[in-house]
């Protein structure tokens, strides 16, 4: 097993904050996209970041002593457009040019693909956010070479504490589309899980899928949370209804019919905690 070793986990956000919990007896470093800048995150001690700004990137690499052997990044590209630049700077600055670089990636970079899909899966990128993240997997996947050794972790919908349908539901104002299309989903902790197994494995692969082991229509997922919850069940819309109450994109996320499966997991050790929704949100509502 590979050590984590000097950590740097890029965003603090909901999952890039989960991380860091989880790694709280390692030599952590949580560099901050400046987006997502609050008063908790600088009163936790985090190195103020802003990818955006070359200046700070500059600083904060002056300021290293020596590079860091891990590196989450844990950033959506469409919050930080310079992202992958900022990647390339601080690997020619050698703050990460020998690390392992550990990338969150969304199963949009698949485009429009329906049924089953795994990490071999060839993608089909059609709309602008298709283009968007499949630009970004590509990218991180080209950062690798010499010492720097690059995993894209692809993940479907990411739910947990504080993202399990629970506000909408008790203020009744949750809507879903009746669909025959499944999806797939993965608990926070479970993801934090599985980056960590990746980033200790001994063997690398260059794409890991983060899912969980039930595909199922958001619908159904969202009207058991509301029986847990012992709320009224989410109003239901028809297509017609859902065309001039959803925008554009809320709609192509219901009607997507993308069941992930990992070819890998089962090799990097991981036990999901929440092999199916109906285990996590049981979790979530006690």
């Amino acid at each position: 097993m590979r050590a984590l070793g000097h950590t740097l986990v890029l965003g603090a956000g909901y999952t890039g904050r989960r991380l860091c919990d989880h790694l709280e007896n390692h030599d952590v470093e949580l560099g901050m996209q400046g987006l997502v800048r609050t008063r908790t995150v600088q009163e936790a001690g985090c190195i103020s970041l802003d990818l955006s700004q070359q200046s700070s990137i500059q600083a904060f690499c002056e300021k290293q002593e020596y590079p860091f052997e891990t590196c989450f990044v844990t950033i959506s590209p469409a919050k930080a457009p310079t992202l992958l630049e900022s990647l390339n700077y601080l690997t020619r600055h050698a703050v990460i040019s020998s690390a392992r670089l550990i990338g969150i990636v969304s199963t949009a970079t698949y485009g429009d693909v329906s049924g089953q899909v795994n990490e071999a899966t060839p993608p089909n990128r059609r709309t602008e956010r298709h283009q968007t993240w499949g630009a970004y997997d590509d990218g991180l996947l080209a950062l690798s070479g010499n010492q720097l050794d690059v995993c894209v972790v692809r993940t479907p919908a990411i739910y947990g504490p504080g993202r399990d349908h629970r506000k909408k539901l008790l203020e009744g104002t949750h809507r879903v589309i009746q669909t025959n299309a499944c999806t797939s989903r993965i608990h926070v902790d479970d993801l934090v899980s599985i980056l960590i197994a990746v980033a200790t494995s001994k063997e690398l692969h260059p794409c890991v899928l983060a899912t969980d082991n039930a595909p199922a229509p958001t619908h159904e997922v969202v009207k058991y949370a509301a029986r847990l919850l012992g709320t009224p069940p989410p109003r239901i819309l028809s297509l017609e209804e859902a065309q001039a109450e959803m925008t554009e994109r809320q709609r192509s996320m219901w009607m997507q019919n993308r069941q992930c499966v990992s070819l890998h997991l089962e090799e990097l050790g991981v036990k999901l905690m929440y092999p199916t929704y109906r285990e996590g949100l049981a979790h979530l509502a006690e």
